[in-house]
């Protein structure tokens, strides 16, 4: 999130814990990227047009590939102020030692 948002830019990282699930919300205050390319947003080497910084496009993969195989879902939105918001929903483990 800082690496490809603005120059200063500001993330937010934050974790909701509920009874059933357990979200990981990662949110910038950057370019964003427009609603017809967030679908795009975790297919490998994807990059959207006009990024401003270097990279091959696996970043995002990886975070899709790794919550897939937690069986969780990830989403990929803008925030109110055109930023990129990443969100990914884990289902809670229940641990009776615990």
């Amino acid at each position: 999130a800082l690496r490809y948002g603005r120059d200063d830019g500001v993330a937010t990282v934050a974790v909701e814990a509920g009874i059933s699930t357990v979200v990981l919300v990662v949110e910038d205050d950057g370019f964003g990227v427009p609603e017809t390319l967030l679908p795009r947003l975790g297919e490998r080497f994807f990059r959207v047009p006009g990024s401003r910084r270097d990279g091959s496009g696996l970043g995002l993969a990886i975070v899709r590939q790794i919550a897939e195989r937690h069986g969780a879902t990830i989403e990929f939105s803008r925030t109110g102020s055109g930023g990129l918001r990443v969100r990914i929903q884990f289902a809670a483990s229940i641990d009776d030692d615990h």
